[in-house]
């Protein structure tokens, strides 16, 4: 049986939070736009147009493929990595790539040895040359 955090626990992430975001703001938005009644019936539907491209286009876009805005898909990376020993059973390293540049990025995992955070900073320090000004 595996633990609940394992199960659970992907869907406290970014990601999620972001698709959650996404389906409950452009309806409560549409909601509130429409029913004040200041805008004319194309503008109504114009409303409600786009509260459902984002319901219907970009929510599934971020929950199945993990696709999402930069700044969603950074936070997202930076989640996963800092807690993949909780996430994934293996070493797997996560990054963001572009999807549709600058509108959405993609999120992709590359799996095998990480190299430690010392490793890391010590090979980008010896990396470095100093300058002669």
């Amino acid at each position: 049986m595996q633990h609940w955090k394992k199960t659970w626990y992907p869907l406290l992430g970014p990601l999620m939070i972001w698709v959650v975001f996404i389906i409950a703001v452009p309806f409560l938005g549409m909601g509130v736009i429409v029913s004040l009644g200041v805008l004319t019936p194309l503008g109504d539907t114009i409303v409600k147009t786009v509260a459902m491209f984002c319901a219907l286009i970009l929510a599934p876009l971020a929950a199945v493929f993990e696709i999402a805005p930069p700044f969603v898909t950074r936070e997202e990376v930076r989640w996963r990595n800092s807690n993949s020993e909780h996430l994934f059973e293996r070493d797997v390293v996560w990054e963001d790539v572009p999807f549709l540049p600058p509108v959405l990025n993609r999120i992709r995992s590359t799996t095998g040895k990480r190299k430690p955070r010392e490793e890391k900073e010590s090979a980008t320090a010896s990396d470095t040359k100093p300058s002669t000004a």
